[in-house]
């Protein structure tokens, strides 16, 4: 989650439940300050009435209190909300009279994810640094794990995907994102697992389908937003399943598959990347360069995405040596090379004419 641009902006926040379709989300209105929460569809954009939000009681006439900017959810159906200021507020799913102030983590919190086994962890920006902190539920005890390595930033979402917890997040300038696997022992051990491009992944969480399990993005801009599921294991951005006609910028849910000793993960697929000499020619203003010292011959093909997530052009292996975007407008994209071999590689593209 962007810090500058959940202060600035409405922030929308999901939570969904493993077995069932449905999420809500948590909007906030900037002026006058009013949180809001909604049931949505995960297949729609149809929405409930309007739902109970529990009230800022923390110093509530400064404007970063006020504002909710995660959530999530934990086995007991309890609902935690996180403010701007990082006050930690809970109350029972069907209960609304139930809110309780718990503390705070007493700087500036907005990513916040649930385990199986009564802990919650968040993330936190503080002078450039980045901070995985946790709170225990029944001991009610606040604690700073430590900080994640240099130029990592907290400006998405914490979210756990098979007994691993990942953070997905951007550079200093916000012009490329990632997601981050995490070392909850010792988070400065964390490495990077997969790139995003220049979609704005403020919102992630994943479900247990029983079998597998799916996780998924919320991306997008201060007008609109998009639903994306991601290949965890392939790592792969894939179709855009619902968009919004408003900006979201958090996402939550109750997810079982969890780890307290969640250490970073490094996949094959990193050392072909690594291995491989690869770049694009940036900025572009009539066809994809694509630099690298692997054959044409390996690539399968080449999908172009907004900051959305909206495919705006796929080429073909046969196409590589003349992808023509003279006709697609200005502006930063994400490109998702795909090889024969089932990697991946995802690069920002600046398109200038």
């Amino acid at each position: 989650m962007f810090i500058i641009n959940k202060l600035l902006f409405p922030v929308f926040l999901i939570y969904t439940t493993c077995n069932a379709q449905s999420f809500f989300v948590n909007s906030i209105i900037e002026f006058p300050i009013e949180n809001k929460l909604y049931e949505l569809n995960i297949f729609n954009n149809t929405s409930s009435p309007e739902l109970f939000v529990c009230p800022a009681t923390n110093n509530p006439i400064q404007s970063p209190e006020q504002q909710f900017l995660d959530i999530a959810l934990n086995n007991n159906q309890e609902i935690f909300f996180i403010s701007g200021a990082g006050s930690l507020y809970k109350r029972q799913l069907n209960n609304q009279l139930s809110c309780e102030f718990l503390g705070s983590f007493n700087t500036t919190t907005n990513a916040l994810v649930a385990d199986s086994n009564n802990l919650l962890y968040a993330a936190a920006n503080n002078n450039g640094i980045c901070t995985l902190y946790s709170y225990n539920i029944t001991l009610g005890v606040f604690s700073s794990i430590g900080d994640l390595p240099p130029n990592y930033f907290s400006s998405g979402d914490l979210f756990f995907f098979q007994n691993q917890l990942f953070l997905t997040g951007t550079n200093s300038n916000f012009t490329e994102s990632y997601v981050l696997s995490i070392n909850i022992q010792n988070p400065s051990l964390s490495c990077l697992y997969m790139n995003l491009g220049s979609l704005q992944p403020y919102g992630a969480f994943a479900i247990n389908n029983g079998v597998t399990s799916s996780a998924y993005i919320l991306t997008g801009n201060a007008t609109e937003s998009s639903l994306i599921e991601i290949d965890m294991i392939n790592k792969t951005i894939g179709n855009v399943i619902n968009n919004y006609n408003f900006p979201i910028l958090g996402a939550a849910t109750f997810y079982n598959l969890t780890s307290n000793n969640s250490e970073c993960i490094s996949l094959e697929i990193d050392n072909f990347e690594n291995n491989s000499q690869f770049s694009l020619q940036n900025p572009v203003s009539n066809n994809i360069v694509i630099l690298t010292n692997l054959q044409v011959t390996q690539i399968n093909r080449v999908t172009l995405f907004d900051n959305l997530g909206k495919k705006i052009k796929v080429f073909s292996s046969f196409e590589i040596k003349n992808m023509d975007v003279s006709d697609v407008n200005n502006g930063i994209y994400t490109i998702q090379i795909s090889f024969n071999n089932s990697n991946n590689i995802v690069r920002k593209l600046i398109i200038s004419h």
